[in-house]
């Protein structure tokens, strides 16, 4: 056998073969001779069609040989009885740019905690219809959601083996879905997902005047803005009580038969006062309960509250920015921080001129943004205010516009350090880096002396200043103190 026409050294996937190779097969007089021939596709996954069985006595045509899908090698193999077969080879090379895909991803879902770089790398290809990588295409990278962030270029350019590298994604500060998109031109963008790793859960429920979607969603999103801080499991609590609803403020609610995993959150809107002055109110009904009954770590942390917002009062804070602030700051003081101060022991001085929090944690995190002098062995708490603001909130004229001070601020309200490691003093596992940005501006004035004076205003919201009711993992209810 002899090639007459031999095939080209390379085509576009999926695509036919051009020119189309043929052979001869001749006798020992160099003859063209029919004869019994195999043409076969050997290599590659291509098809052929129309391939011949038998020779001709002139050039015979191996059909027509349509590559495979995967850019590579392409063999067909041609063989007559015992003589020496004929292999044609043609390299598949990927047809024109389709798509973004992601080329390594992960075995399990790729995760991290929140606001923490994800392990890496993270590698991308342009491709074609049929997911061969395309070298020396020009990728750029954006976070799509999830609130996270990239460092380093937000573009490359496929390398040798097609693949971009993206850059350092760090996560979203929330348990919110996190998404990278990858995009080449107008091609089809490549979605690259990542999960943030907690395992504290707080649900939300509403009723009373219904909320608008955005009004919910505020809710959500500072939900998991917590939940992106707190990130240990807390033990369950059976709920089989009739009338823990009721007791938590949630008139014509279903009774609660189910296991409470870790938080529920009871949120309505509803008449206060008009706009203004009180916006709010929050506090705890129920307590997971200490001793024999509360496994290891979970004595006195809640399990269920209550939140109110004065329905007058809940569209100017959309308005004006400041609902998630509010609607924040309310839900950490569920969680327990300025509730439960006084259950845990964390306060002295609770009424006097001068209320500090005793929590270690809680003192770290204060001398870590700066406050090595101002905390040096306590922190300042709320001395001015009402009984929703004093005894229950970082102290105003110390830390300024930090997110659990008793008085609203107009810009940012962070959440610090402070805050975050103090939830530690009630025993949360807690990611310490999750943290907002924040500086006490005057953190080397002498402990006890304020930063600047602070004039007690209305008062904007109205804390419960611990649980009412203590249930255990079994759902037994026991009453801790009688509701103010």
């Amino acid at each position: 056998m002899e090639v007459v026409t031999a095939a080209p050294t390379s085509g576009v996937v999926n695509s036919a073969v051009a020119p189309g190779p043929s052979f001869l097969v001749k006798n020992e007089n160099g003859q063209a001779m029919k004869a019994t021939v195999t043409v076969a596709v050997t290599a590659g996954g291509g098809t052929l069609t129309g391939q011949p069985a038998q020779s001709n006595t002139g050039t015979t045509s191996i059909g027509t040989w349509t590559l495979g899908k995967t850019a590579g090698a392409n063999t067909v193999t041609v063989t007559a009885g015992s003589l020496t077969p004929i292999t044609y080879t043609v390299t598949g090379t990927p047809a024109a740019p389709n798509k973004v895909i992601e080329v390594n991803p992960p075995s399990s879902a790729r995760a991290a905690l929140a606001n923490a770089i994800v392990t890496g790398p993270i590698l991308v290809a342009v491709a074609d219809t049929f997911g061969n990588a395309i070298v020396g295409q020009v990728v750029s990278f954006s976070v799509l959601a999830g609130g996270g962030s990239l460092t380093g270029s937000v573009s490359a350019t496929t390398d040798g083996n097609g693949r971009a590298t993206a850059p350092s994604w760090r996560l979203g500060k929330t348990t919110a879905q996190q998404t990278l998109r990858a995009v080449s031109g107008v091609l089809l963008p490549a979605d690259i997902s990542a999960t943030v790793q907690s395992n504290y859960r707080i649900l939300v429920r509403f009723f009373g005047t219904p909320m608008t979607a955005g009004q919910q969603a505020t809710f959500t999103n500072a939900a998991q803005r917590i939940m992106g801080v707190v990130t240990g499991d807390v033990p369950d609590v059976q709920l089989s009580n009739t009338e823990i609803a009721t007791r938590c403020r949630a008139t014509g609610q279903a009774p609660l038969t189910e296991v409470a995993d870790d938080l529920i959150i009871y949120a309505q809107s509803k008449t206060i006062d008009g706009v203004g002055t009180i916006l709010g109110s929050a506090g705890i009904c129920y307590e997971r309960l200490s001793g024999a009954n509360c496994a290891a770590g979970c004595a006195n942390i809640p399990v269920i509250g209550y939140m109110e917002f004065d329905s007058a009062d809940l569209a100017n804070l959309e308005a004006n920015g400041s609902l998630q602030d509010v609607i924040q700051h309310e839900m950490l003081h569920v969680v327990g921080i300025g509730t439960m101060w006084q259950t845990f022991g964390l306060i002295t001085g609770v009424g006097a001129a001068d209320p500090r929090y005793t929590g270690a944690q809680g003192i770290a995190g204060c001398q870590a943004v700066g406050g090595a002098v101002s905390c040096a062995s306590s922190v300042p708490v709320a001395n001015v205010g009402g009984v929703g603001t004093r005894d229950a909130h970082w102290r105003e004229a110390t830390f300024d516009n930090e997110l659990m001070t008793g008085f609203l601020q107009s810009g940012t309200n962070p959440l610090s350090a402070l805050t975050v490691r103090a939830l530690q003093d009630f025993g949360y596992t807690v990611n310490t880096g999750n943290i907002d940005v924040y500086t006490i501006a005057a953190g080397s004035i002498l402990a006890g002396v304020s930063r600047r004076t602070v004039t007690p205003g209305l008062e904007w919201e109205r804390i419960n200043q611990g649980p009412v009711y203590s249930i255990d993992a079994t759902g037994i209810v026991r009453l801790v103190r009688n509701a103010p």
